[in-house]
């Protein structure tokens, strides 16, 4: 701002300058009215006019620029945060799917273990199963022998109770 206030009042010091060197010493007496001021006064006026004009463009520059800045930074300044909340809300959704895949991981361990224990107790029922079923097997084939045996005894009883039966009828 010292810089802009320097230019301008070297701008409007040598636009002095060059009038008082084109034009001569000209003096405004504050007494004159009517037309015969804007004779005297005109140079000053159009100077006056033009480094108006020349700041005032410059300046209302730099200020649209200053202001396209600001608007711009709080846009980014918006924009920036709104991606802030939405990395921060991937960032969360990523840590929880990344603790869930983890306890499904453990879960899938565990039950990998339990599968395991389960198929080792399976197998050995199988095997107990295995072996009582020989041992029925044995004792069916037992049976059936002892059936046998069962009949061959009742029949073999019955030959002899008519044996029995016939004896006294034969002393008679």
């Amino acid at each position: 701002m010292m810089l802009a206030r320097l230019i301008i009042t070297s701008v409007i010091c040598m636009g002095f300058a060059w009038l008082y060197w084109h034009t001569g010493p000209i003096v405004v007496n504050m007494q004159e009215t009517g037309w015969s001021i804007i004779r005297a006064g005109w140079p000053f006026t159009l100077a006056g006019l033009l480094l108006g004009i020349a700041a005032g463009y410059t300046f209302g520059e730099m200020a649209r620029r200053k202001l396209a800045v600001e608007q711009l930074s709080r846009d980014a300044e918006r924009t920036t945060k709104e991606f802030r909340e939405d990395v921060h809300e991937v960032g969360l959704l990523a840590q929880n799917t990344l603790e869930r895949a983890l306890s499904l991981c453990e879960e899938n361990w565990e039950m990998k273990k339990r599968l395991e224990r389960e198929g080792k107790e399976i197998h050995s029922m199988k095997m107990e199963a295995e072996t009582e079923m020989e041992a029925v097997e044995g004792f069916r084939k037992k049976n059936t022998i002892l059936h046998a045996e069962l009949v061959k005894a009742r029949a073999k009883i019955q030959r002899l109770k008519k044996q029995l039966a016939l004896k006294p009828l034969l002393k008679e």
